[in-house]
């Protein structure tokens, strides 16, 4: 028995509806590169901190917590991804495993090029994530300004995540209905 293809439904829509219905939320499209500079290289980027300020609405926190689940499981399966990468480009000793120094894996010839584009390619995927944009009344804490918890750079880095008002969204932002 065969399937029309216009009736198969696309296993993203799928993933998105169930999200939605999980959580009762939007679904945010972020790539990974803006999640990759929010959590920062030792875990100490803009969204790193800002899941981790205790002076936040407790609303705010709970909110970020969420969030900081679906990011966690989302980088984990990235850097899956990026180790395989990186052990397919790299060079080889004779027994073949990567030859690391200095806690760098070394490359030949084109590979570290065709290495960091690849990354980049996959950096450049969007995720989907279930949560609505923060504003910036969410971001003020009980006692301080919302200027006090991030710093402009920070504001920068998490563009994709905090807008000024409740109605308004960003690119690459997409709310599923």
């Amino acid at each position: 028995m065969q399937s029309d293809p216009e009736q198969l439904v696309e296993p993203s829509g799928i993933r998105q509806e169930m999200m939605q219905r999980q959580y009762r939320s939007k679904i945010m499209q972020v790539q990974l590169s803006q999640i990759i500079e929010g959590i920062g290289q030792k875990g100490d980027g803009p969204l790193a901190r800002l899941v981790n300020d205790f002076s936040l609405p407790i609303k705010t926190k709970f909110k970020l917590a969420r969030l900081w689940k679906h990011v966690a499981a989302e980088m984990q399966t990235y850097e899956q991804a990026r180790m395989a990468l990186l052990e397919s480009k790299a060079k080889k000793d004779d027994d073949g495993k990567t030859v690391w120094i200095n806690g760098h894996a070394q490359f030949e010839g084109n590979a570290a090029a065709e290495f960091a584009a690849e990354l980049a390619d996959l950096q450049s995927d969007t995720i989907d994530l279930p949560f609505d944009v923060l504003t910036l009344a969410d971001l003020t804490p009980r006692k301080m300004d919302a200027e006090e918890v991030l710093s402009a750079m920070d504001y920068a880095a998490l563009d994709w995540l905090i807008t000024e008002e409740a109605t308004q969204q960003r690119e690459p932002l997409k709310a599923v209905a």
